[in-house]
């Protein structure tokens, strides 16, 4: 199944731990539907290889370190995230992110195409405004860590020659139907121009009480 947005603010939420105990839980309520069953059991497949992936990203960014080109730091800091989200839940913006990444990532493995990032200054806004209140992270800092997962995008265009098509959709309205415009919208806007380049398809939604300003910087 291709073309749709996966549930990214689920597994922000409780992570991959948490799904794996919800299908602990699902397979004792339908201990007797084999076929659910067998369907659970490749979905706990699926959740440990996604943790290894994780896991494997981690060894190597430690066995780079010391590496001449590399940044040690940069290195170990993509190591922590990476660990961290492969064994618990996502404390911070760029653990999310790196959730984010790595599970489109995935989906692209599978053969599928198009799978779109959908409201992403939605479902990372919560983590955007723990790092901000806690003093490590700025509108700016966000945009140069979503501009460094976009360009992702545009690798398997110009490195695989794989034209990955990916919709980003910001602003629009929340629940309630009230106007969900937040900084985390801008700093998406703010990477897909600063990469000036072809990689995702950005919808912006529009309300009739969208700001002038967010108007403004889309135009």
């Amino acid at each position: 199944k291709d073309h749709f947005a996966p549930d990214f603010a689920t597994v922000l939420q409780v992570g991959i731990v948490g799904l794996l105990a919800q299908i602990a839980e699902s397979e004792q309520a339908h201990a007797q539907d084999a076929q659910g069953l067998d369907f659970l059991e490749a979905m706990r497949c699926t959740l440990h290889a996604l943790q290894e992936r994780l896991l494997a990203h981690a060894k190597q960014a430690r066995a780079l370190v010391g590496t001449q080109g590399y940044d040690d730091a940069r290195l170990a800091f993509i190591a922590q995230n990476c660990e961290q989200v492969a064994t618990g839940v996502p404390e911070s913006f760029a653990q999310g992110l790196q959730l984010v990444w790595m599970i489109h990532s995935c989906f692209l493995y599978e053969g599928r195409y198009a799978m779109a990032l959908g409201r992403i200054d939605r479902y990372l806004y919560p983590l955007y405004q723990h790092d901000v209140a806690a003093g490590v992270l700025d509108q700016a800092g966000a945009t140069e860590l979503l501009s460094n997962a976009l360009i992702k995008i545009c690798e398997y265009r110009y490195c695989l020659g794989y034209d990955d098509v990916v919709n980003i959709c910001i602003g629009g309205c929340d629940e309630r139907g009230a106007c969900a415009v937040n900084a985390l919208s801008y700093a998406t806007l703010y990477a897909v121009r600063d990469i000036n380049m072809p990689g995702p398809n950005l919808s912006a939604r529009i309300s009739p009480d969208t700001p002038d300003a967010f108007l403004d910087e889309c135009l």
